[in-house]
This record gives structure tokens, C-alpha cells and sequence, in this order.
């Protein structure tokens, strides 16, 4: 009787010690409050932290980028994709307020995409160009309609980004620069 007493009560301090612990680190956890244009970033409370969990593991399950111009139009041939609902954020390793703006490749006179506190924005896009995105920690995932896009962004001041993207089984690395 006492083992039993003994091993009931170190599963509730265990358990006491996991909930203080998931509590501190919720404390960290970001989401995009989309009902404010002021881009506010509020906690991300389970659920969310859930949902962005999935569509984390959805994306490492899918590297196929389609044929034909997926960055730029809808693919008709292919049925669009689960995505999210809307963006995540979550222990960015760069500040948002380097990130969120307008952006082109090095040295173009246009603009590729504008990322903000709602969406990654594709330029130029044929149809609804408004993505959901995750960043988690370096990590950038856009969900267009028809296939996932994955990269590592290396890096980011006020006027220049870095991401390494993952196009089939290939990784380049794509220079861009704050877009004026």
C-alpha cells in the first residue's frame, strides 16, 4: 500500500511540475491576432499550438513542388491543399518587425512577396495570392493552394533576407531585399 502511495503522489508532483513547465513556455508561444491591422502578437494557446503542429508535420510529409507555375497561378490539374486557416508564429529566431515587409530578389526592380502579421502575400499571383504561413523558430512554411513551400530563412536584417528554400529534393539559397 505504501509503493502505491509512494508512486500516486510522484505522479502528481510529476505531473504538477509538466503543467508549470507547459505554462512557462506558453508564456512564449506567439500567434497573429488577425482581427488588428496593428500585426499585434498575442500567446498561442493549445489548441493553436495543436493545430500548428499538424500542419507542421503535413508539411514535412509533402516535398513535391508541381510542374508548371505553382508560385505564380493556381495548378487546375491538381486539388488545392489542406492549409490553415491562418498564420503562425512560434519562437521566431529573427524579429518580426526585420521580417514583415515587401520583398524582391536582389538586385530586380519587382517585388516577389510582402509578408505581414495575416499572410505571405505572393506578387504578382493569379488568383488569391494571400497564403497562410509558419514560422517556427528559422523555419518558413507557406501553404499555397496547390503544394507546400518549405524553407530555412539564414538570414535577416532591416533591408536584406536570406531563405534557404527546399524545391523537390534540391536546396538553394535565395537572396531578397527589402522592396522600396
Amino acid at each position: 500500500m505504501k509503493k502505491l502511495i509512494l508512486i500516486s503522489a510522484t505522479f502528481m508532483i510529476s505531473c504538477s511540475i509538466n503543467k508549470k513547465n507547459e505554462e512557462n513556455q506558453n508564456s512564449t508561444e506567439v500567434e497573429i491576432n488577425s482581427k488588428n491591422d496593428n500585426q499585434e502578437i498575442a500567446p498561442l494557446n493549445r489548441e493553436d499550438d495543436s493545430i500548428m503542429r499538424h500542419y507542421i508535420y503535413i508539411a514535412n510529409l509533402n516535398n513535391e513542388i508541381p510542374e508548371g507555375n505553382p508560385y505564380i497561378e493556381d495548378i487546375e490539374s491538381i486539388k488545392n491543399i489542406d492549409r490553415p486557416s491562418r498564420s503562425y508564429i512560434k519562437e521566431s529566431t529573427f524579429s518580426t518587425s526585420n521580417l514583415f515587409g515587401v520583398w524582391g530578389r536582389e538586385n530586380e526592380p519587382v517585388s516577389d512577396f510582402r509578408i505581414d502579421a495575416k499572410t505571405f502575400d505572393a506578387a504578382d499571383y493569379f488568383g488569391n495570392g494571400n497564403m497562410p504561413y509558419i514560422i517556427y523558430k528559422d523555419s518558413i512554411i507557406i501553404f499555397y493552394n496547390d503544394f507546400i513551400s518549405k524553407g530555412k530563412i539564414v538570414y535577416n536584417s532591416s533591408d536584406s533576407l536570406a531563405i534557404k528554400w527546399k524545391a523537390n529534393e534540391e536546396d538553394y539559397i535565395q537572396g531578397y531585399s527589402r522592396w522600396k
